[in-house]
């Protein structure tokens, strides 16, 4: 199927780990991008840290903070959130300071909350049906 196809594209550029080589990973995001309206479906952590890393560049342009203003407000250092933005690369913990920097540290959290409230009962899980 054109699915398979596609996995086994994808499985051919897709770095195993960090060893790969700058020229294979541009050649890998080189392809993603060209497959990106078949791909975008199929959401990968790289695409992931991409677009979260373009969300905080854009916010933090909107409220015109340079990097080393930025650097101050969250105690992240200047040079890693240039390798964020240009990267997508950063740790959990400074990728929240940023963001409450940035953003509603609210809105990051209900990501993690699901829409409805788990049944607690045979009777709940019923009613739901």
């Amino acid at each position: 199927s054109d699915c398979d196809a596609l996995c086994d594209e994808m499985a051919r550029f897709r770095p195993i780990d960090k060893g790969y080589h700058d020229v294979q990973m541009k050649t890998y995001f080189a392809f993603l991008d060209t497959m990106r309206p078949m791909i975008d479906p199929f959401l990968h952590s790289p695409e992931l840290q991409r677009r979260l890393a373009d969300h905080l560049r854009t916010k933090r342009r909107a409220r015109k903070l340079s990097r080393a203003r930025l650097a101050q407000l969250s105690t992240v250092p200047a040079a890693t959130i240039k390798r964020f933005e240009l990267s997508g690369e950063i740790s959990l913990r400074q990728f929240c300071l940023l963001w409450e920097c940035l953003d509603d540290l609210h809105a990051l959290l209900s990501l993690t909350q699901s829409g409805k409230p788990e049944p607690k009962t045979i009777a709940e899980v019923l009613s739901n049906v």
